[in-house]
């Protein structure tokens, strides 16, 4: 940390002296030239560098920075936004919804590092900036590098890239940026976003839907859906304009491929959560109608109830902590924790043994029917979620029917 401290403190000076001092005049640059400008550097450029998705969840949407090049002071650039690592901010996730992050100077060869291993593409786009908004975008990234926390992260409203999107527009000098038409993904709802933006990958995507609540349908603004995979079909169509209406494109010249990395998952695995899902509630269906023929059966039954009664009590566990002590908004609203809470293990353990615990198992059932019915037409609920509670479903219709009437059932 002390390193990259003290780097961060270098990297702040050099670029100031270039940005605001006379560094420039005192230096013979290579080709000659000196800058006109008060003896400001001319050779500095700005790009955006977009990196593909990941195999992780966390770099499933692929990552975004901007790579900063001044080549007669010697100076190359990769800033990128890193969330802190520390327990402190893994908790700050749950609680609050939000992550501390920062940028940091990086050379190449830590900057692509983890792309280079992972075989991720990163491909860069040079940005067509006036000479004075580079310097000011320099100049602001050196100040955002030099603050150990600089920015939030949070799940829908700022990422790497949207925040270094909102860096870029606030170095714009009397200019603005303009779309040209845009892809459904930035014009709907989060969710629809996040459908987008993770679309090849399954059991990602399952994962996002299950904890994004009611914020999900709220449309939001375009800034904070530039994802890595949107930004440069989205920019590569949009305009800086100025005051007087006159516009030049985002970007300028060729694309420049820094690692041509393979790793894409185009091709989602067979086996989506639909699927997975699908071929266990087939298991359990016909385990369930095994154990009408078989008392061994009924045995495997029972320690397949425990082992579903266990996995959702843990997931119970996790929706609702989240529900009751988090504040995260895109948790508020969320339905998980009417299917998946601690309530049903925990009137398992004390009361399966009274005769009126059957009632407890009905009303359990109408719950997972009503969430099953209810699926076509609630945003948050995914067929996946469907068929996870007519998993459910079945188990506890067999319980009801299983049940051994007690002296509380018979009537007098």
């Amino acid at each position: 940390m002390l390193r990259r401290q003290l780097r961060s403190i270098m990297f702040s000076a050099i670029t100031t002296c270039i940005l605001a001092s006379g560094y420039a005049a005192e230096t013979t640059f290579p080709d000659g030239n000196n800058s006109p400008e008060e003896g400001l550097a001319n050779d500095i450029s700005a790009s955006l560098v977009v990196c593909g998705q990941g195999p992780r969840l966390i770099s499933s949407f692929g990552h975004c920075s901007i790579h900063m090049s001044c080549p007669s002071a010697g100076l190359d650039n990769y800033y990128t936004y890193l969330i802190l690592a520390t327990p402190d901010n893994i908790k700050r996730f749950f609680t609050e919804g939000i992550c501390t992050g920062h940028f940091e100077a990086q050379k190449w060869a830590e900057f692509s590092k983890d792309y280079v291993e992972q075989d991720r593409p990163v491909t860069e786009y040079k940005l067509n900036l006036t000479t004075d908004e580079v310097r000011h975008l320099w100049m602001n990234l050196d100040k955002e590098t030099f603050n150990p926390v600089s920015r939030i992260w949070s799940f829908l409203h700022s990422q790497c890239t949207s925040i270094s999107a909102d860096v870029i527009r606030n170095s714009l000098l009397n200019e603005r940026i303009e779309y040209a038409d845009l892809p459904p993904a930035l014009t709907g709802t989060f969710r629809e976003y996040t459908d987008f933006a993770v679309a090849n990958n399954p059991w990602y995507l399952f994962c996002f839907q299950s904890i994004l609540g009611t914020e999900g349908e709220q449309q939001g603004t375009i800034w904070e859906k530039l994802a890595p995979t949107v930004i440069y079909p989205v920019w590569s169509q949009a305009s800086f304009v100025d005051a007087a209406g006159n516009r030049r494109p985002v970007f300028t010249g060729d694309s420049q491929v820094l690692v041509d990395g393979t790793y894409a998952p185009s091709k989602p695995t067979p086996l989506t959560p639909n699927v997975v899902f699908g071929f266990l509630l087939v298991f359990t269906i016909l385990l369930t109608i095994a154990e009408v023929f078989s008392k061994k059966t009924r045995k495997v039954g029972r320690v397949y109830d425990a082992i579903l009664l266990c996995a959702q009590t843990l997931l119970g566990l996790f929706f609702t902590g989240l529900l009751l002590f988090s504040k995260a908004s895109w948790m508020q609203g969320n339905l998980m924790p009417i299917v998946f809470n601690p309530l049903p293990a925990i009137l398992w353990i004390l009361f399966h043994k009274k005769g009126w615990f059957r009632y407890v198992y009905i009303f359990y059932a109408i719950l997972l029917a009503g969430m099953i019915v209810a699926t076509p037409f609630v945003p948050q609920l995914q067929w996946g979620h469907a068929i996870v509670f007519a998993i459910l479903l079945v188990r506890v219709v067999s319980s009801i029917l299983q049940r051994k009437p007690t002296k509380t059932d018979v009537p007098k």
